[in-house]
């Protein structure tokens, strides 16, 4: 059977946690030092913007197109990935096309005093903070598909206006088309259950699986004064099934943002249960 390649993709992903451990964010409160000058241990403060471009037309005519980094390398004409790392400006990438925009992003994001020890701080000036704002991306993290997890983080502002998101991703298996077998097939057989299975596991092998964001959990800070802590429990619907999460900062409007904190945490099995009780649609009283 041969495998078409598809891209490679530089994804720094943990072993799966056991249900209800600790934070599998690495370096959420920050204390693991000050890293390099594109981020601290476990982000990234550097992002890659690329733009595409148009390169020719095909046989039909339709346009084809590179993807171009900021800084000018040509990433080709498969688009890059979250967690792809530019091999010209070192920036990382977090799969959208902003251009130029978050190039000395880098600039606007240190580490300072947070609510307990260091934590992160954000510079944002009245034409950043009007326009793109500034972020901190997390690395990029695996996941259990359908469980429950805890997402916390404690923030303040001044000025500035605060938002938190986790963004889920899936991995994308390689489509029918995509696999090409050297043995006749008799099509009149019926696959079951394993050997699609099966065929979905070969599919995969020897390859590097792309990912694609399919999810968004987000949480509202505002511009709190004092040092806030925020909560919430998230799961996808079963059509958004994640596989990796990133956790990422965002502020906007001038000011100062500061961040301490970030965890996220898969529900022991007693918390799953009882959140998931209360998720539950309350029957209609009309057809009680």
């Amino acid at each position: 059977m041969k495998l078409k390649v598809l891209i490679t993709t530089a994804v720094v992903a943990a072993a799966l946690p056991a249900f209800g451990r600790g934070n599998i964010i690495r370096n959420g409160n920050f204390e693991a030092g000050r890293g390099g000058k594109f981020g601290f241990p476990g982000w990234h403060t550097a992002i890659m913007g690329f733009m595409p471009k148009i390169v020719g037309k095909d046989d039909d005519g339709k346009n084809l197109y590179n993807y171009i980094c900021s800084c000018g390398h040509n990433f080709g004409p498969i688009k890059p990935e979250a967690g792809v790392v530019c091999p010209k400006c070192g920036r990382y990438g977090i799969a959208e096309e902003t251009g130029g925009w978050y190039d000395q992003n880098h600039e606007y994001v240190k580490l300072g005093p947070g609510r307990e020890g260091y934590g992160v701080k954000m510079t944002l000036s009245k034409s950043v903070g009007e326009n793109q704002g500034v972020r901190c991306v997390s690395d990029l993290v695996r996941v259990q598909r359908n469980w429950p997890y805890k997402f916390r983080v404690d923030a303040r502002a001044k000025g500035a206006v605060i938002l938190v998101f986790v963004e889920g991703y899936r991995y994308v298996y390689p489509k029918t088309g995509d696999i090409e077998d050297d043995e006749d097939e008799d099509e009149d057989d019926d696959e079951d259950e394993d050997e699609k299975k099966e065929d979905k596991v070969l599919a995969t092998q020897g390859e590097a699986i792309r990912i694609e964001k399919c999810y968004r959990k987000q949480m509202k800070f505002g511009s709190p004064g004092g040092w806030t802590r925020k909560e919430e429990n998230f799961m996808p619907p079963k059509r958004y099934e994640i596989d990796l999460i990133q956790v990422k900062l965002y502020a906007f409007m001038p000011g100062e943002a500061h961040f301490d904190n970030v965890l996220v945490r898969p529900l022991s099995t007693y918390e799953a249960e009882k959140w998931l009780r209360t998720r539950k649609r309350k029957k209609d009283k009309r057809f009680r």
